[in-house]
């Protein structure tokens, strides 16, 4: 995904668990966060629990990745703060076009 990601010309933070990705986005808010729901140390849905907390980040858009969709899954990331959520595996092209919407939709 990262290399995809920078093909397209995006530049990309990576965050080895959810205590990082935290701080990362805090120190430097990015325009969009994709997170995997399954890091070490704080999970995904803690992680973006947090971002949601801090005033610099409430309003980034947060998307979760994960391997585990359904309804309960959906709420779960709803719940915490995310406001989407990919199912992985998934093609580079879809990807994508779902930064580029997002990230559109962040600019008006």
């Amino acid at each position: 995904m990262e290399r995809g990601l920078r093909r397209f010309n995006y530049e990309v933070t990576r965050a080895k668990n959810g205590q990082e990705a935290v701080e990362a986005a805090i120190a430097d808010p990015p325009d969009l966060i994709m997170m995997d729901l399954m890091l070490p140390v704080l999970d995904g849905f803690e992680a973006g629990r947090l971002i949601r907390k801090h005033p610099g980040t409430k309003s980034v858009p947060l998307i979760a990745l994960t391997a585990q969709f359904g309804p309960e899954n959906r709420n779960k990331c709803l719940a915490a703060g995310f406001d989407d959520l990919i199912l992985k595996p998934f093609p580079l092209r879809d990807l994508q076009a779902i930064v580029e919407k997002v990230l559109k939709r962040q600019r008006r």
